[in-house]
């Protein structure tokens, strides 16, 4: 199980503008944009941290364990419609430690402007592209295992997720302060 902190999840994109880079950091601003999904398709908002990959929880139905998906949103992107983007990537905070490895499929909603996370079941699996029309924007990450509280560090780094941006913002509808 490896743990973040919300509230210090920050995506960092580096653009390339003619004649200039820019570097855009955007933390998440609200606890209805980082959720959890569990297998049975319950939706988790307003957590104090997020479990990734597995987690204990309660619902009506009783105690589970099991995998889930995490949901991210960034609002308020002020990157520019067809920017170059050279780098991306999203820094994780832990608020616990553990040894275990896991492995990570990252994604991105291929949307303009993604709504907000709802209760609905199944509301954040529901919004990822087709593995087979979209294979480029799935990729893997096996981070090491975070082993101090308070970490944010390479090991709490994704991947350089700059594909996933760059079919966001090539979008024909993408417009700088959209959220994805």
């Amino acid at each position: 199980t490896t743990t973040t902190t919300t509230t210090t999840t920050t995506a960092t994109t580096t653009t390339t503008a003619p004649l200039q880079t820019v570097i855009f950091e955007k933390r998440i601003s609200s606890s209805d944009d980082d959720v959890e999904e569990h297998q049975e398709g319950s939706i988790a908002k307003r957590g104090s941290d997020l479990e990734m990959a597995f987690d204990d929880y309660t619902s009506s139905q009783g105690v589970y364990f099991g995998a889930q998906t995490v949901g991210l949103r960034f609002t308020d992107v002020l990157v520019p419609a067809g920017a170059l983007i050279v780098s991306a990537h999203i820094q994780f905070t832990a608020d616990e430690t553990d040894s275990e490895a896991v492995t990570l499929e990252v994604s991105a909603e291929l949307s303009a402007s993604p709504a907000p996370f709802s209760y609905s079941s199944y509301d954040v699996s529901s919004r990822l592209p087709d593995p087979l029309a979209h294979p480029d924007l799935f990729l893997s990450w096996d981070p090491p295992p975070w082993t101090n509280v308070g970490a944010a560090g390479s090991a709490e780094r994704t991947p350089d997720l700059s594909t996933l941006v760059q079919a966001i913002v090539d979008l024909p509808s993408w417009s700088s302060g959209s959220s994805m």
